[in-house]
């Protein structure tokens, strides 16, 4: 399910792409060379997903600057090849190429830069400068046999020489035409820790050009354990990542009604599309209780995303068995596919009836205190709480739900509950269990 434009945003992150225009605008004034914004995101939080509608907010709009270019890389996409330079003058030639911009200059030095990785392998060079090694030029045997007879003192003045050349032509670019380049880094904190911190140096050396605006999704605790396994864990990570960014920004999180969206779209999308046949079936008020249940444990989109994926392999049906499957268990199936993507030692309990009752108690009643009973109830008529042979009484009495002055009917309550489940005193969990293990397995 692809949403690349605000109209189908389920976070309301409109407003805040607003804010980070204005703040871009006006930064630009007041930092010599390029602007660097790290936005701040743990990983399946949506930040992808955010640049891709913002880019799409830009470049559709009604006042949208013909000077302004976006380039989006994927570091972890590139990881493989070694050099970020080239990685991100790639993606700025497939950019100026498109508004016909005139990049043969750029492209030339680019190649002659090229020669210095010819060892890394062809593959390497063919992306980053487009040229084929196994088709390879005179000129370039030429350079290959140059840089045999060259120094180490020379290979290396070369070497930054050509760089230099590089950094004045984009440069040159950028002043002729007067642009504004907004280049999107996703994915720094999944690369290997040595070429996140590379991508980092050449950003700082090569592109701190005036006219440039950095925007690095990423997740800054990532960012931070690969710079402390470079150069140890007693490095002080605000200090040092102060050196590259200028201005870090948080994506901001899902509220409640935010949350509701994401899991009323999931809902319709995996179990009531019309192109599907689902064994639940949902009514507005049961679908309101999963949402509830959804938003409760605040979740990140992919999360989300990835709880709807295993439930719609599980309930998928032809027409004849849709609807069929007991809510209960449905709801069962729903939770633990929650608990197996966000809290998977107390998924591998309530499974194994080994949930503690003041364990099963905080997990739900720090997620949703008006219906935390319901749940701490639904999970022991299920036979998935180790209730270590007490009665019904002391069991809610220790999970802090009765005191001394009430009184509960539990064996009338409990015979309802058994009504509902169908099933006998087996643990209901176990089974929802096998069957999510068994969808992971094929997918």
């Amino acid at each position: 399910m692809e949403i690349s434009n605000f109209d189908e945003d389920l976070i309301d992150l409109q407003g805040f792409a607003d804010r980070l225009e204005i703040f871009i605008d006006t930064e630009s004034k007041y930092v010599n060379d390029s602007l660097v914004l790290c936005l701040d995101g743990k990983f399946g939080s949506g930040k992808s997903t955010f640049l891709k509608m913002w880019e799409n907010k830009i470049l559709n709009a009604e006042n949208n600057d013909d000077n302004k270019l976006i380039v989006n890389i994927s570091a972890w996409e590139d990881d493989y090849c070694g050099d970020p330079l080239f990685s991100i003058i790639s993606v700025l030639l497939d950019g100026l190429e498109k508004i016909n911009k005139d990049t043969e200059k750029l492209q030339k030095i680019a190649k002659d830069t090229g020669w210095f990785l010819i060892s890394i392998g062809d593959q390497v060079v063919n992306k980053i400068s487009r040229v084929n090694i196994s088709e390879a030029t005179d000129a370039v045997k030429v350079k290959k046999e140059e840089q045999n007879v060259l120094s180490p003192f020379e290979i290396f003045v070369k070497r930054k020489n050509a760089l230099k050349e590089i950094k004045n032509t984009i440069t040159e670019i950028i002043n002729e035409n007067n642009l504004k380049l907004l280049i999107f880094v996703d994915d720094l904190d999944r690369c290997r820790p040595d070429y996140a911190i590379s991508y980092l140096e050449t950003i700082k050396h090569i592109f701190d050009i005036s006219g440039i605006t950095f925007i690095l999704a990423t997740d800054l605790k990532q960012l931070e354990n690969s710079a402390k396994i470079a150069f140890g864990h007693k490095l002080n990570f605000q200090e040092y990542i102060r050196k590259f960014i200028h201005r870090q920004v948080s994506l901001p999180a899902p509220d409640d009604r935010a949350y509701g969206k994401i899991a009323t779209k999931y809902v319709k999308y995996y179990l009531q599309d019309g192109e599907r046949y689902s064994l639940l079936k949902l009514d507005e008020d049961q679908i309101q209780c999963i949402i509830e249940l959804i938003s409760s444990f605040k979740m990140t989109p992919r999360q989300i995303q990835e709880i709807f994926r295993i439930v719609g392999h599980i309930f998928e049906t032809d027409e004849n068995k849709k609807g069929s499957f007991n809510w209960l268990v449905g709801v069962g199936t729903i939770l633990m596919s929650i608990l197996r993507v966000s809290h998977h030692k107390s998924y591998e309990k309530l499974a194994n009836k080994d949930l503690e009752i003041k364990e099963a108690a905080e997990l739900f009643r720090i997620r949703d205190e008006h219906r935390s009973e319901w749940w701490f109830t639904f999970c022991l008529s299920g036979h998935g709480l180790k209730d270590n042979g007490k009665s019904y009484e002391e069991i809610f009495r220790d999970a802090g739900y009765i005191n001394t002055a009430e009184s509960y009917d539990f064996n009338q309550m409990f015979i309802r509950w058994n009504g509902m489940w169908g099933i006998s005193d087996d643990n209901q969990f176990a089974k929802i269990y096998s069957k999510i293990e068994n969808v992971l397995k094929w997918s």
